[in-house]
Order: structure tokens, then sequence, then C-alpha cells
């Protein structure tokens, strides 16, 4: 998908880009699983992104901000409970 880049990027920038891409995974993490692969890729690029990268970026935060409004919604049907299970522990 992306190629690395060439150049080495601004210390400032890489920086701040860093600290954007750590908040997509933390996003990602906790409530937006469908941006998964995106992120994933950004955060390869973290030591040393290029304008591609930036502009993907840009395009999942525009996806986010016009997907902010959908979600799901289940309704129980009968009296029955909620039956979980977890391996943590």
């Amino acid at each position: 998908m992306f190629k690395p880049n060439d150049k080495q990027c601004n210390s400032n920038f890489c920086q701040k880009y860093q600290e954007i891409v750590e908040s997509l995974m933390y996003l990602m993490i906790s409530l937006c699983h469908d941006i998964e692969f995106a992120v994933v890729k950004l955060v390869q690029q973290m030591a040393n992104f290029s304008n591609k990268h930036y502009q993907a970026k840009l395009h999942l935060y525009r996806y986010l901000l016009n997907t902010c409004e959908y979600y799901i919604v289940y309704y129980r049907l009968r009296n029955e409970s909620v039956i979980t299970y977890s391996d943590s522990g």
C-alpha cells in the first residue's frame, strides 16, 4: 500500500504524526474496529512517514467524522439474559 519514505522527516512534524497515530490506535482499540487495517498501515510507517501517509491519515479522520453518527442497536426479543465469557484472569 505505502512505500517507505526515502527522505528523513522533520523531527517536530514526526513527533506530532506519532501522537496522532497513537490517538488513532486508542480509538481503534476502544471503539472503532473497522479502522484497524488503515491504522496498522499508518503505524508501520511511524518512524519515517511521507506525505502520502499524512494524506491517508487525513482521509481516515474524514471517514471518522462522517461515520460518527452510525451505531448498532440490539433489541431483546424475549426475556433472555445475556451470557458472556472471558478467558482473561
